[in-house]
């Protein structure tokens, strides 16, 4: 949603976008399930816990909410990642990848991205995409289950620059993990096209 808030806002500073599970608007009903148990909540709900991390009166230690976040943060992001092969569930992502993705994930402050998700649940952008006239492609992981390809529709119909959609088959919210070397590719030869326009 930043990227969509800063290419509506400086249309003419972007030359070129590309929205990776994005989303003009989550409403508060819209419901993600976290883990692969099939857990679910509502945005609000989710909102609402992130309200309390984020209280300085809560008498959760600073510890224990990173702890929790951790948690949080590895089910949310890892759990479509997981495929059924001869029976067993078995993940797409190694552990050692996982670890790695969680280290770069944790170097940003607990609270910083508490902040960040109860600001982006509070914006509407669906009425501000016609501003956007830069090239745009929007890739979309087809197991994601915060952001529904209803989503992919409103952005397809409200930007009014050239669009590209690309579903990606087995991912989910984590695709730049999942699958970076099609979403490298599908980037490269984006901004490539951007030379083939000139000529």
């Amino acid at each position: 949603m930043l990227a969509i808030g800063f290419s509506v806002k400086h249309n003419s500073m972007v030359k070129g976008l590309t929205l990776l599970n994005g989303s003009a608007f989550l409403p508060d009903s819209r419901m993600i399930t976290v883990n692969s148990a099939g857990k679910s909540f509502s945005v609000k709900q989710l909102t609402q816990i992130f309200e309390k991390w984020m209280d300085p009166n809560t008498d959760l230690s600073r510890g224990f909410l990173i702890k929790r976040h951790k948690a949080f943060l590895e089910q949310f992001q890892f759990h479509s990642s997981w495929v059924r092969h001869k029976g067993k569930f078995i993940h797409i992502l190694s552990q050692e990848d996982r670890a790695s993705i969680m280290n770069e994930t944790l170097k940003a402050d607990v609270f910083a991205q508490g902040y960040t998700w109860g600001n982006a649940v509070q914006l509407d952008y669906r009425n501000d995409l016609k501003n956007i006239r830069a090239p745009s492609m929007i890739l979309w992981g087809v197991n994601d289950t915060l952001i529904t390809e209803e989503d992919q529709k409103t952005l397809m119909q409200g930007i009014k620059g050239t669009r590209k959609f690309r579903r990606i088959q087995g991912a989910g919210y984590g695709l730049v993990w999942t699958h970076p070397q099609e979403i490298a590719t599908l980037i490269n030869d984006f901004i490539r096209s951007f030379d083939d326009m000139k000529s």
